[in-house]
């Protein structure tokens, strides 16, 4: 099965997780804060716990990974004191406990399809789609794709009236991470 991702935004930390049946696991769920591990309990299919799990791992890599390389930390931070909440609106922010706490919080955009799980870290707002590339992106493309930018894309990928599933997946997972780094 293939997978397109859009990633928008230079000076970032990216973190990517292939879930499996390892990932919902007491070991796992012993890294999530209490808040989370509240949250996870209220899923009951086995899918969307692995992916709600596997995005806060990366989510925690992604933040840890760009902790030391902003601060050249010697030590990194532990991915127990690292925490994705989410606001009102769905909009992933993390939070630090413990003594150490970085000057700025750092922007998180988390995103999951099937069995892969990302996260991508930043300063400046950005965003992060990854889309399983299935027939229902065709089926659905009137949602998503206007008339003129069907003409464009055919036009710039040479590809006749209908568009590839990749074409397609690029168009989503580019329109899905924009949306997201302008709702930071």
């Amino acid at each position: 099965l293939l997978h397109h991702a859009a990633v928008f935004w230079p000076n970032l930390q990216l973190a990517l997780l292939e879930l499996s049946q390892d990932t919902d696991t007491p070991l796992v769920h012993a890294l999530l804060s209490s808040n989370e591990q509240s949250v996870l309990a209220r899923f009951n299919h086995t899918k969307r716990r692995r992916q709600f799990i596997g995005g806060r791992l990366c989510a925690r890599e992604a933040a840890q990974k760009f902790l030391a390389n902003t601060f050249h930390e010697t030590e990194k931070t532990a991915l127990t004191a690292i925490e994705t909440v989410n606001d009102q609106t769905g909009v992933p922010h993390l939070r630090f406990q413990g003594p150490w706490q970085p000057a700025e919080t750092p922007h998180i955009s988390i995103s999951h399809t099937q069995d892969l799980a990302c996260a991508l870290c930043s300063y400046k707002p950005a965003g992060i789609d990854i889309q399983a590339l299935t027939p229902s992106l065709a089926k659905t493309m009137e949602r998503y794709v206007t008339p003129a930018e069907h003409d464009i894309a055919a036009t710039f990928f040479d590809e006749a009236d209908t568009l590839s599933l990749s074409t397609l997946g690029c168009i989503w997972t580019a329109k899905e991470a924009l949306k997201k780094a302008c709702t930071h």
